[in-house]
């Protein structure tokens, strides 16, 4: 059994598949399209930390896991 599937045959993310491609079949097989996710896929990733190295200097819990305790974020 492969791990996108549960034991009765449901594929957990065909449910989301089926609702990004139904009507979008142009957009999906367009060139820009892996590129398209790979760039979102990315910023969403770092935007979590942006907002830490930017807001963390206000939030003492942030502070104390710090390597370099008197280096600045700039």
């Amino acid at each position: 059994m492969s791990n996108t599937t549960t034991g009765d045959g449901f594929r957990i993310l065909q449910p989301l598949w089926d609702i990004i491609k139904d009507g979008r079949e142009e957009y999906l097989g367009s060139p820009l399209f892996p590129v398209f996710m790979s760039v979102t896929f990315y910023f969403v990733a770092v935007l979590p930390f942006m907002v830490i190295d930017l807001y963390g200097k206000e939030w003492h819990w942030v502070q104390k896991y710090k390597i370099q305790p008197s280096k600045e974020v700039w």
